[in-house]
């Protein structure tokens, strides 16, 4: 006969304790699962950042010894863009196609963007008068930055040098860079080596590296001025990305490439540095350009030199103060906004615009030899600023086209009373050096 025997407590857990080992041994898996989540982060963010400094610390001054800056003090930064530097007949030393400073306050966490023209008239030492893109072919990069820290001013205490081929293959590492193409732009450079086709549509779109140095290098009616803005949008945007941390597993990839196609005396600390100073201003860079006017001729940007030094001061940024509500990276101007609404127009008295205030450039748009000179001349002796003469894009204007800033309409339509049969056309982006951009059509004739 079978008998059937009821275990005592001892004999088995009961069932408090086995629901108290399932539910420690399931603490112990989430603190472990806690601990992954935590350290797997932690482990790529290092070795990205360990990938980084190697390439990064490679980088080569190429002898160039500049002074570091003291604590406290302005920062700049100089960036320096080479053409090819290749002609039909062979080689020749890459001059600076682009010339960019960023100069960080630390103090009043705010940054100034400066454009220098390459045509920039300076003094080259032992040689004269020229542009200022022609002292690397004098002296190299420490004869550029002797040139630009003279021009400005300001002590130069980093740099950074690429070309065409350089930052071709940094966009490339980033995984490219969206720009918001405000026009159409067609360029055909058929004597360039290789020959230079330029095609875009308007819109926002991912550029890859040979079509963001295409973009760099598009010429429009303003020549190399109308290139400048194009140049600062594309280098604040491509740092907005590349600081965005879901964009850093890019950024051993974009040192690697640096190390390879670039020279600069940045060491690790301090890129360290410059980006902190950059991630705490409190608005983004203030874009200039060097504040000066074209030559009559059209073959030199002839610097302003009594302006020059407010680009450095503080004061110089009406922007930020009147910003009532201030955020990293980021400002409300309500002053600037309210002077802008249909109503605050209301009570601001009109004003009679006198031809001394208008600042042109004066293009030929009809092939005549010599029309956008007589046109200039013509111009001029009527009391208008004439800032550039030169060609413009093609000669199959008809009539005349003043083309005007976002601001300046009031200043076309004075300035279409002295072109009889001139249209008018709002400019697709604001040119800083004049007010007003006008083309030679066949019809006029004075």
């Amino acid at each position: 006969m079978n008998t059937y025997t009821t275990p005592s407590p001892s004999d088995s857990p009961s069932r408090v304790q086995r629901r108290s080992e399932a539910h420690s041994w399931a603490r112990r898996l989430s603190q472990r699962f806690l601990r992954l989540l935590v350290l797997i982060p932690l482990a790529i963010m290092l070795g990205l950042i360990a990938s980084t400094c190697f390439f990064i610390s490679g980088l080569s001054a190429d002898g160039v010894a500049l002074t570091r800056p003291v604590p406290g003090e302005r920062v700049n930064l100089l960036l320096l863009g080479q053409d090819a530097g290749i002609t039909s007949t062979g080689t020749m030393t890459g001059r600076n196609d682009v010339i960019l400073l960023l100069s960080l306050d630390p103090v009043a966490r705010s940054a100034l963007l400066l454009s220098i023209p390459r045509d920039t008239r300076v003094d080259h030492p032992g040689v004269g008068s020229g542009k200022i893109n022609a002292a690397r072919v004098y002296g190299g990069t420490t004869a550029s930055i002797a040139a630009v820290e003279e021009l400005l001013g300001e002590s130069i205490h980093f740099f950074v040098e690429t070309d065409f081929t350089g930052l071709a293959a940094l966009v490339d590492a980033a995984g490219g860079v969206w720009i918001d193409i405000q026009q159409e732009m067609h360029y055909s450079d058929p004597y360039d080596v290789p020959p230079l086709e330029i095609h875009f549509l308007p819109g926002e779109q991912l550029l890859d590296g040979t079509e963001a140095v295409h973009y760099l290098r598009y010429r429009d009616l303003l020549g190399d001025i109308g290139r400048l803005p194009r140049q600062r949008n594309f280098l604040l945007t491509l740092t907005k990305q590349l600081i965005n941390p879901l964009a850093w597993w890019r950024l051993p990839e974009v040192a690697k490439q640096a190390k390879l196609y670039t020279h600069s005396n940045l060491e690790v600390t301090d890129l360290l540095s410059l980006g902190w100073q950059y991630l705490r201003l409190t608005a983004t860079p203030v874009p200039q350009t060097l504040p000066g006017q074209g030559s009559f001729d059209g073959a030199y940007w002839l610097p302003d030199y009594t302006a020059i030094p407010s680009l450095f001061l503080s004061s110089s940024l009406p922007e930020q103060e009147l910003s009532f509500f201030r955020f990293p990276a980021f400002t409300w101007d309500v002053v600037g906004w309210w002077r802008n609404t249909p109503l605050a127009k209301l009570f601001t008295p009109a004003q009679e615009l006198e031809k001394g205030e208008i600042f042109l450039t004066v293009l030929n748009g009809n092939g005549g030899q010599g029309s956008a000179t007589r046109a200039a001349e013509n111009l001029k002796s009527e009391g208008y600023n004439i800032v550039r003469i030169g060609d413009a894009n093609n000669y199959n204007y008809a009539n005349s086209v003043i083309i005007y800033n976002s601001n300046a309409e009031a200043k076309a339509k004075l300035l279409q009373g002295s072109i009889p049969g001139a249209s008018l056309q709002a400019a697709t982006e604001d040119n800083q050096a004049c007010d007003l951009v006008v083309v030679i059509g066949v019809s006029y004739h004075r």
